[in-house]
């Protein structure tokens, strides 16, 4: 019984965890996604530019 509540303790602190690192990665993570686009995006119209 003692070995079930270990690891439900466990379990429930890597998930606790994992969400925390979660929260505090999405905004990076968001940031980081849309610097890529907006460096694609630059690309394609400059690239746009160079057709006309």
């Amino acid at each position: 019984m003692k070995d079930l509540l270990a690891i439900i303790i466990y379990i429930l602190a890597g998930w606790g965890a994992m969400s925390m690192a979660a929260l505090l990665l999405s905004p990076l993570v968001d940031r980081w996604v849309d610097s890529i686009l907006e460096e694609h995006e630059a690309l394609r119209q400059s690239e746009d530019k160079g057709q006309h």
